[in-house]
């Protein structure tokens, strides 16, 4: 396998991420990073030592299957490593008749999408999406399904983000009704309707549509 000069210096950047540090007794790992600290939960110089080694194999070896992945799939498909969100919604777009279009379009320009749009597809996690979803209701939930599956249809995404079985339901809300026994918003209506239930009751049903029939041509 041939490491390449991008690999190469990854890995010189990567082998010492943590350095050592003792404040108060305590031994402290120091992300190089964000500078973010973390105690090592020991004053023994000689076991900091080796966890620090650990940690920093650790990120090594991260990054290092990191690089190798991109390197592999980069050979298949040269434009798999800039490809972004845009890319999708803009063939998603492209999809269907005129109206199914402006209407993919307008939802495009939702809060979730703007969040994604700039990110790399290789680049985006589940906590990503998740994020996405808490910023759109039960249609940027359906679109970001569309999307998602569209993205792995053209073999744009190697795997699957979040499965399909853990996607969070969308919240449909309940449809307006009426229900039965209430009032309705108009008169007429509830009069054929009173009708007619009475009739079917009764067993003159034929005679109530004959009866509606020829009210209706007199009107």
């Amino acid at each position: 396998m041939m490491v390449t000069t991008r690999m190469v210096k990854l890995l010189r950047v990567m082998k010492d991420r943590y350095r050592l540090m003792r404040r108060g007794g305590r031994y402290y790992a120091v992300d190089r990073h964000n500078r973010a600290r973390k105690s090592l939960n020991t004053d023994d110089i000689d076991i900091a030592r080796r966890i620090l080694v650990a940690r920093n194999d650790a990120a090594c070896q991260t990054n290092l299957n990191l690089a190798l992945g991109r390197t592999y799939l980069s050979a298949h498909d040269p434009a798999i490593m800039a490809r972004t969100w845009q890319d999708v919604m803009d063939d998603f777009c492209q999809r269907g008749k005129e109206q199914t279009m402006s209407r993919r379009k307008r939802a495009m320009r939702g809060a979730p999408f703007v969040f994604l749009k700039s990110k790399k597809l290789l680049e985006t996690t589940p906590d990503d999406l998740r994020h996405a979803l808490s910023l759109g209701g039960t249609g940027a939930n359906l679109f970001l399904r569309c999307i998602h599956n569209l993205a792995l249809g053209l073999g744009w995404l190697p795997a699957t983000i979040i499965p399909r079985k853990l996607w969070p339901e969308p919240e449909l809300k309940p449809r307006r009704g009426i229900p039965c026994g209430t009032p309705m918003h108009h008169p007429v209506g509830t009069e054929r309707r009173t009708t007619a239930l009475l009739s079917i009751a009764l067993g003159n049903r034929r005679s109530t549509k004959r009866r509606g029939f020829d009210d209706r041509r007199q009107h």
